[in-house]
């Protein structure tokens, strides 16, 4: 199994970046210890052990729009319980580019963080020019694949709490999207999708629940159609009572095929309706909108 994350508010529970950018004051114990002690205080998510995995069977690494990537390989060997040594830093061709770290793990295959070069103003202009994590996702497989760890046809599993990013990484026909929930404590998926073919699906229980759960919505449209139909139906009968009151046969038959006719035609058509409204539940998920974040 391949995996990537996003890191703040993904493995972490808050923002990181504003406080330990790289361009701030280095702790007297290192930017890696410094991320070693947030997460033995709490900063990592609940059960994030159980997702982020690395070892012979399973393969993970880091995309993040941080700058400061020894802060988070402190994170991670927190969650791993085993050291990370720098070994090389990589950097992308083209413009923005983006960085990896490689990290040497005891007993274990290297671990990439992807992380973003620059800093202050810098970092904001390639930041907003990139828009979501695709060129460090493409640029972690294209190094996998290279260092012999991965093949160009292992589906990578990408766990984001931006929807954005989410949405963005599943068009690249080779990822399953998990939209992380940011409001949580501990570590839970919102909603997945997987990518065409997938075979290599995480087994974590109710990891897929959302797209499995039948729909319960009613599109509006549909709720208006039925809305309007039933009105019309009340209008007839009112009218067939009106006519039965006054004793005319004639309008007191054509208002009462006219009201049976208005409820048979409203009960089709939020049949109908509904239907297809099932039939796009999946899309209707993939488009809703989402909050961006790092």
């Amino acid at each position: 199994m391949i995996y990537i994350f996003d890191f703040d508010l993904t493995v972490t529970k808050k923002h990181s970046f504003r406080t330990k950018r790289i361009e701030m004051p280095e702790p007297p114990e290192t930017w890696y210890v410094a991320g070693k002690n947030a997460a033995n205080e709490g900063a990592v998510r609940l059960g994030i052990g159980e997702f982020l995995k690395h070892d012979a069977e399973n393969l993970s690494a880091i995309a993040t729009f941080h700058n400061n990537p020894d802060y988070v390989a402190g994170h991670i060997a927190h969650i791993l319980g085993k050291e990370l040594v720098l070994s090389e830093t990589l950097l992308s061709n083209g413009t923005p580019k983006v960085a990896i770290n490689v990290y040497a793990v005891e007993g274990s295959r290297p671990f990439l963080i992807s992380h973003l070069p620059y800093e202050g103003q810098e970092f904001n202009v390639n930041t907003k020019a990139l828009g979501n994590k695709n060129s460090q996702i493409e640029f972690l497989r294209a190094t996998w694949i290279r260092m012999g760890l991965a093949q160009e046809s292992n589906v990578i599993n990408f766990y984001d709490d931006s929807g954005e990013n989410f949405q963005a990484a599943v068009e690249l026909g080779y990822v399953s999207g998990n939209l992380v929930n940011k409001e949580s404590e501990s570590f839970a998926i919102s909603m997945s999708f997987e990518a065409k073919g997938q075979k290599d699906v995480p087994s974590h229980v109710g990891w897929r629940q959302q797209l499995q759960m039948p729909s319960t919505n009613i599109s509006m449209a549909v709720l208006s159609g039925f809305i309007a139909v039933t009105g019309i139906a009340a209008v007839a009968i009112a009218f067939a009572v009106f006519n039965a009151a006054a004793l005319n046969p004639v309008g007191l038959t054509l208002a009462v095929v006219g009201a049976v006719n208005a409820v048979v035609g409203g009960l089709g058509f939020f049949v109908r309706s509904s239907g297809a409204s099932a039939e796009n539940d999946d899309q209707n998920l993939l488009n809703s909108p989402a909050s961006a974040a790092f």
